[in-house]
């Protein structure tokens, strides 16, 4: 389960999501949709803990799954599965991209693309 509380997000003086409240139970797929610029990819980022929201609240069950499938994918071809993992984890956990890279039967050290 997924709850998202009066999330709100701010750069600058700009507002990129206003109290954005949710709950997603156990067993529901739930898609967001909109336009460019509407926050979908930054509410992601907040519920997966790479970003910190202004204020709100997000509860989620221990163990949750979130997945993220975006519309036009973008790669940096020049760096390795590894390092890509590493640089989208923003720290190194070999653990955690070793898990990954498995679940997606990829090796680690081929070039992306």
């Amino acid at each position: 389960m997924i709850e998202i509380i009066n999330v709100s997000k701010k750069f600058g003086r700009n507002t990129v999501l206003k109290n954005v409240s949710l709950k997603i139970n156990r067993g529901e797929i739930y898609g967001l949709v909109g336009k460019n610029g509407v926050g979908k990819t930054t509410l992601l980022s907040i519920i997966a803990g790479l970003s910190k929201s202004t204020n709100g609240e997000i509860k989620c069950k221990e163990r949750t799954k979130i997945g993220f499938l975006p519309d036009v994918p973008e790669y940096y071809d020049t760096l390795t599965a590894n390092e890509y993992i590493d640089f989208l984890l923003k720290y190194k956990n070999s653990e955690t991209r070793k898990n990954v890279l498995c679940m997606v039967h990829v090796d680690g050290n081929k070039k992306i693309r």
